[in-house]
């Protein structure tokens, strides 16, 4: 069985395929030229990524406008101070 490196959709469709060929899972690997070991790994890696909820702009996936800003100002005469409490 001759190493080389597939794609994130090569695996898919690999993983997809393997119930639907009605095949034993040995059988199937044998028949594609992958380890049993790799399916299975790529099972459990999709499954936990189609488990996980993606949400459109969610923090991990999109950038927000910083505004930088310098000191702020000195507090008002008349205001109150932490001491005068």
């Amino acid at each position: 069985m001759g190493w080389r490196r597939r794609s994130r959709e090569e695996w898919q469709r690999l993983v997809s395929g393997w119930p639907r060929s009605g095949l034993a899972q040995g059988v199937y690997c044998a028949q594609h030229g992958i380890s049993v070991g790799s399916l299975q790994r790529w099972r459990r890696l999709l499954d936990a990524e189609a488990a996980t909820p993606r949400t459109e702009g969610s923090a991990a996936t999109e950038f927000v406008p910083v505004t930088l800003v310098g000191d702020p100002p000195p507090a008002a005469a008349g205001g109150h101070r932490g001491s005068d409490l």
